[in-house]
């Protein structure tokens, strides 16, 4: 998708039963893609805040957003840290 991207923070719930199988298949596909996985807790604000500025600005870092319900009630904190 974005071929200098080397680096991936997974903003997702670890609670979730979803988000378990969506994490499996993400640490399935990273190596074959040469990716670094980091986890973003979704259901604290300030975790979210806190991991989106670990990679803001760097050319090689991307933010995954897992389907979740805290991460969907916790759009706004996504958006400002992303601002």
């Amino acid at each position: 998708m974005v071929p200098e991207v080397r680096r991936v923070a997974v903003l997702r719930d670890s609670f979730d039963p979803a988000g378990i199988g969506q994490w499996g298949a993400l640490q399935a596909v990273a190596p074959t893609l040469k990716l670094e996985l980091s986890v973003i807790d979704a259901r604290d604000r300030n975790s979210i805040e806190r991991g989106i500025m670990k990679i803001a600005g760097a050319n090689d870092a991307a933010l995954l957003v897992t389907a979740s319900a805290p991460a969907a009630v916790r759009r706004g904190a996504v958006r400002w840290a992303c601002r």
